[in-house]
């Protein structure tokens, strides 16, 4: 606990003490209490404070060293061009949306576009808990704008070209097929409240039933 006295805090205290007839008085009790009091109240909420940004510092050294995202963290922020060319930052839904943050290989393939679609078909349902979805793959904006046309996808699909936010969130890893290793995306998917934490992920997706896993989860945890 740090001791916290302000200045006139101080003074006050010390005129009290060097003055016997007010030292002795009950206004003088009354004040030393109110002071101590005070103190007492500042220096809990400025160890609050410190707490509170050690515990955000944690988490931006543990980001920079590649280590893994954790349920209660708080989700990296991001600013990314999105379908519309138009730039998308995960902060722009604070205190606004919950978020579906879902990052998958490749646009049009059979397993991404049964995905795509899933989230889609419950698009109402996600809308009435106040979520949005974000989907996020290395295509291009161009490629997932024509993804979305093609499949009347109505939310944003997030380019990371650079691989730059896909590191951030330990997406970005070495895979393996025939023999071969790799490296891709890993179908994963964060759910984040408006207080931009992470309150569920999901890694390895399987599609079937997921959206559904996804939909529970926030009708539980998010009010």
């Amino acid at each position: 606990m740090i001791d916290f006295m302000d200045n006139q805090s101080e003074i006050t205290l010390q005129r009290i003490e060097e003055n016997p007839s007010i030292h002795s008085s009950n206004i003088a009790t009354r004040i030393a209490n109110e002071l101590q009091e005070y103190n007492s109240r500042r220096s809990s909420e400025i160890n609050e404070s410190i707490h509170h940004k050690m515990q955000l510092l944690d988490e931006n050294y543990n980001m920079e060293q590649g280590m893994e995202l954790a349920v209660g963290n708080s989700a990296p922020d991001f600013s990314l061009p999105a379908d519309s060319g138009e730039n998308l930052s995960l902060s722009g839904f604070f205190g606004k949306k919950n978020v579906v943050l879902y990052f998958y290989p490749k646009d049009g393939t059979p397993i991404c576009t049964m995905e795509a679609k899933g989230f889609r078909d419950k698009i109402d349902d996600f809308s009435s808990l106040d979520t949005v979805i974000i989907g996020v793959s290395k295509d291009s904006v161009e490629r997932h704008a024509n993804f979305k046309a093609k499949y009347s996808l109505p939310f944003y699909l997030v380019s990371d070209e650079n691989g730059e936010m896909l590191e951030k969130y330990g997406v970005w890893v070495e895979k393996s097929m025939f023999f071969k290793k790799y490296m891709g995306i890993e179908r994963t998917t964060f759910l984040i409240d408006k207080q931009g934490k992470i309150m569920k992920i999901w890694k390895n997706v399987k599609i079937s039933g997921h959206v559904d896993e996804v939909l529970e989860e926030i009708k539980k945890n998010i009010d």
